[in-house]
């Protein structure tokens, strides 16, 4: 029997070949799939250690935030609660000031009555009322808001034209009772002023000690 040597040794060379590829492959695919596992397994811990670091972060962040709020309402609370003291305090204040105002400038006295006596007890209300709202209004100023600030500086100023006016009024009686006669109404038109303001302010800090939008007047 004859062999064909030359076929039989290249099938066989041609067969190891193939069988060499196929372990190639084999090998190949194995160590992709391991190293492929190997970055999957590097992936997922960084992923998952990158979450915890990113989930560890946002708590302490949301703990930081929740403690400024808080400190935030504790100031809030404190500042309002200083402000609405302040506040009923100088209402009360003015309340008297504008009493002693309208009773300095608008007093008509009975015959046979000491209208000077009486007069100077009604400067002496007035110097005091003016004296302890004035100081109390500047101490605290901070506490009012701006728009309050400005009426409350009218407030002050028309209280001081008011009683100008009356000094002016009562020294120029005899001599001048023209020119007195319109300090007169100087003095109690700016009264009415004061009075005016202060119903603008009760209006505002009665919102704002309820927690209301302030709507200024006009």
């Amino acid at each position: 029997m004859n062999y064909d040597w030359p076929t039989f040794f290249a099938s066989i060379g041609g067969s190891a070949v193939v069988g060499l590829g196929a372990a190639y492959a084999i090998v190949q695919t194995f160590f992709k799939k391991k190293i492929e596992a190997e970055v999957q397994s590097k992936y997922d811990e960084a992923l998952a250690n990158l979450n915890a670091k990113n989930s560890q972060e946002l708590e302490c962040f949301k703990a930081a935030y929740k403690k400024s709020l808080d400190e935030n309402q504790i100031r809030f609370s404190k500042w309002h609660d200083a402000q609405a003291e302040v506040i009923r305090e100088m209402y009360g204040m003015l309340s008297e000031l504008k009493i002693a105002t309208t009773l300095l400038v608008d007093s008509i006295y009975p015959p046979n009555i000491d209208a000077e006596k009486i007069d100077k007890n009604n400067m002496d209300r007035y110097l005091e009322a003016y004296k302890s709202s004035n100081l109390f209004y500047h101490k605290n100023k901070i506490l009012f808001p701006e728009e309050h600030v400005n009426k409350l500086d009218a407030l002050f100023k028309k209280v001081l034209l008011s009683s100008t006016g009356h000094m002016m009024n009562k020294a120029m009686q005899k001599s001048q009772p023209e020119a007195s006669e319109l300090h007169f109404k100087i003095a109690k038109e700016n009264a009415h002023s004061v009075g005016n303001i202060l119903d603008d302010l009760r209006k505002e800090f009665r919102a704002i000690l309820n927690g209301e939008e302030v709507q200024n007047a006009e």
